[in-house]
């Protein structure tokens, strides 16, 4: 158990949890490449850190965030690689690994994502559906007859799933998620107020003013950016609820997901209340009013997790317990 280690890659953000220590540890699920070959020279915080040393000679990507399948599997597979050769750097010298994957995952898959992590130096590697870590560390029973529907919002893709009796029932995935609603804010700003804004302010928007309640805000928000017709710097004032209705497009997205899944759940467990209140985890989960809002349209309650983004690590942890 000292040994043992759960590691959650998303498609932003990678969380390590070292069940001895009890502790998350986050590094961006990146690389850095080299701006004149293309070539990949360093991975996770390394990368972030070579490209804040020499921001022109490197740029930071996320191939996760939309990169084909095949692509993704590779680049899952050398970051649990280089996270398992860092491990053993420290005192983790044969750590048994935990990964969590898609529930559908092709055998030709686990065997990739396997291999990279015995490869590594790992002791064992253990893939667990992402789902049941997900609702493992949440706190909820994965085991009980009683379904659970988990719901993971996180920055590039969103998933639905049914967990009873230990197993993933059911699965469904889009290709929507904070990102997305990051990129309606920005488009609503610059087709309203002719003004181009970073995606770093169109996601700190996001995160301070989105309420997806049925409460409508009255702060206000000074937003700074570029004049999408002289090229020059400005700042407009935007109400919060301008922001928070550019977001409902792209949560309605979600929502429908979410509700596809119960529609499946009362056809193979009856009425939908007899789930446990429906489990929300993931980055965008963190949002104002999202836990409100997929209960609206569920009609079952909903919660966010204690720990959205880093619970999924944990529960892989459990996993190995």
């Amino acid at each position: 158990m000292k040994r043992d280690i759960g590691i959650d890659i998303g498609t932003k953000n990678t969380y390590i949890y070292a069940i001895a220590h009890e502790s998350i540890k986050r590094e961006p699920s990146a690389a850095a490449v080299d701006v004149a070959t293309g070539t990949p020279v360093a991975l996770g915080a390394e990368a972030r850190r070579i490209c804040m040393r020499t921001p022109g000679g490197n740029r930071l990507v996320y191939p996760l965030t939309d990169a084909l399948a095949d692509s993704r599997v590779d680049f899952t597979a050398r970051l649990l690689g280089y996270h398992t050769a860092q491990l053993r750097k420290g005192i983790f010298r044969r750590p048994r690994v935990a990964v969590a994957v898609r529930p559908d995952i092709s055998d030709a898959d686990e065997e990739r994502l396997t291999a990279a992590v015995l490869e590594a130096g790992a002791l064992e590697a253990v893939l667990i559906d992402a789902p049941i870590a997900a609702a493992a560390g949440a706190g909820r029973d994965v085991y009980a007859n009683k379904p659970t529907v988990i719901v993971d919002a996180g920055a590039s893709t969103t998933y639905a799933a049914i967990v009873a009796g230990g197993v993933v029932k059911y699965y469904l995935e889009t290709q929507t998620a904070g990102d997305h609603i990051d990129a309606a804010i920005s488009d609503y700003i610059r087709n309203k107020y002719r003004i181009i804004v970073s995606p770093e302010t169109a996601e700190n928007l996001k995160k301070m003013y989105v309420s997806l309640g049925t409460g409508r805000s009255d702060k206000y928000a000074e937003v700074a950016g570029i004049n999408a017709l002289s090229g020059l710097p400005v700042t407009v004032t935007v109400r919060a609820s301008e922001i928070s209705a550019a977001a409902l497009v792209p949560a309605m997205a979600i929502s429908n997901l979410v509700c596809d899944v119960f529609e499946r759940l009362a056809e193979d467990f009856g009425d939908p209340s007899v789930a446990s209140p429906t489990v929300i985890v993931g980055g965008t989960a963190k949002l104002e009013g999202f836990a409100r809002y997929i209960e609206a349209e569920t009609g079952v309650r909903a919660t966010v997790a204690a720990n959205p983004e880093s619970c999924t690590a944990i529960g892989l942890g459990l996993g190995l317990a």
